[in-house]
């Protein structure tokens, strides 16, 4: 059965602590992808696709692990940005992140955002 943004219990099985990530619909794949991080606070993305939104998705894939910050909950927040690309058709895909650094000529911490590119095979 479909879900809707009235169902209070939807949600994609392996997704991680919070479901942080972003799911959208691959036209080179015919298929829905969600691309985040799998289980914890790091730079350790996952895929998972499916033929539905609501499933059922194949179990999560790492694609990618992208350096981490040297400071508290040192990356987190993997997002994938499919409007960045020039074309739905084209087989690729930016990611982001937040990079939590502690410099050591700084007190406070820096947040960067790195932009990743992966082309799909």
């Amino acid at each position: 059965m479909p879900t809707s943004v009235a169902v209070t219990d939807a949600s994609i099985a392996n997704t991680g602590l919070t479901g942080q990530g972003t799911l959208y619909f691959s036209y080179p794949w015919n298929s829905y992808v969600w691309i985040g991080g799998p289980n914890d606070a790091g730079g350790t993305f996952s895929i998972m696709t499916s033929p539905e939104p609501h499933g059922p998705w194949l179990r999560p894939y790492h694609i990618y692990t992208a350096p981490i910050g040297n400071y508290s909950i040192s990356a987190y927040s993997l997002q994938a940005h499919p409007a960045l690309t020039s074309n739905p058709m084209n087989n690729s895909i930016f990611l982001t992140y937040t990079k939590n650094d502690l410099p050591q000529t700084n007190p406070n911490s820096i947040y960067t955002t790195p932009l990743i590119y992966i082309e799909w095979q």
